[in-house]
């Protein structure tokens, strides 16, 4: 694949290194992808809307605006740990999630990243 610009080297210039992996887009590749779309915006719920009391199916196609209480600890720590886990990286993630349990927990003494890796 060649790549136009490559916005970390402080001069952009076009860039064919050989080790760039090449993608091939097929035809049904592509006709994969509009079956799919075309299935996407298609879809109406009825299945669900058959299995779900009528309460139930409008709690799910109108859920509740109403903002969280991040005050209870629990939801706060869920919600962080939740958030750290999207960082893929390893030693950021364990650092975050040893923060928020320890926000929810000041007693916690659980190990560094360096501690458990060693």
């Amino acid at each position: 694949m060649d790549i136009l610009f490559d916005l970390d080297q402080d001069n952009p210039s076009p860039s064919h290194e050989q080790d760039q992996p090449e993608i091939q887009v097929m035809l049904k590749d592509l006709a994969h992808m509009e079956s799919t779309i075309l299935q996407i915006q298609d879809y109406s719920f009825g299945h669900e809307k058959m299995q779900w009391t009528e309460d139930k199916f409008d709690t799910f196609s109108n859920p509740s605006q109403e903002p969280w209480n991040l005050d209870d600890p629990q939801l706060c720590l869920s919600f962080q740990i939740y958030l750290s886990l999207s960082a893929h990286s390893s030693e950021a993630t364990y650092k975050a999630i040893c923060s928020s349990i320890k926000e929810c927990y000041p007693a916690s003494t659980m190990l560094s990243f360096d501690q458990v890796r060693n």
